[in-house]
């Protein structure tokens, strides 16, 4: 895995009581349903095997963020990490309060408080995605930038096959469709 519960307490409030089992499962939807689409499978693999690579290219910089120059401009992005974090929080805000038994799912609740309900749980989840798109748009803007220089490094990948995805609805753009 990419993160661990300890990079989402970092910078997202989460209980000293949640298990780290229960929230990698989380992690691991969010790389595979969300993450990996975005990058493409060939970089997300290799961002997985070597998520150090620094002799073709500078994973790190790509993971944790950087400031960079690109045409006399300075920009910085916020990092693969980042984004994993915001995502794999949305899905365990919106589906930590379950709680498998062997008789059912339930809701786990006590006397002196209740459960957030369906639909603030849904806006809370739509309104964290937002917030990763809104980092994915940077680290996208850092990957086509240096993919621009790409030839022998790691961003080679990103520039022979960047990713259908690129909104916060999830769609995929089609450029042309031909019916015959």
């Amino acid at each position: 895995m990419i993160i661990t519960l300890a990079d989402i307490k970092k910078t997202r409030d989460v209980s000293t009581s949640a298990k780290e089992a229960r929230v990698n499962q989380f992690i691991r939807d969010a790389e595979m349903t969300d993450l990996r689409p975005l990058l493409g499978e060939i970089l997300y693999q290799d961002i997985v095997t070597n998520p150090t690579e620094i002799a073709r290219g500078s994973y790190p910089n790509l993971l944790d963020g950087s400031v960079y120059t690109y045409s006399s401009y300075t920009y910085t992005h916020p990092g693969i990490k980042d984004i994993l974090v915001d995502l794999a929080f949305a899905r365990y805000r919106f589906m930590g309060s379950d709680i498998d038994t062997p008789f059912s799912t339930v809701v786990k609740q006590s006397q002196d408080s209740q459960p957030t309900g369906n639909t603030r749980n849904r806006e809370i989840y739509s309104s964290i995605r937002k917030v990763a798109f809104a980092k994915w748009g940077l680290v996208k803007d850092y990957l086509d930038r240096m993919a621009g220089e790409a030839a022998g490094t790691a961003y080679e990948y990103w520039f022979f096959q960047s990713s259908p995805l690129d909104n916060d609805e999830d769609e995929i753009n089609i450029n042309k469709i031909t019916l015959r």
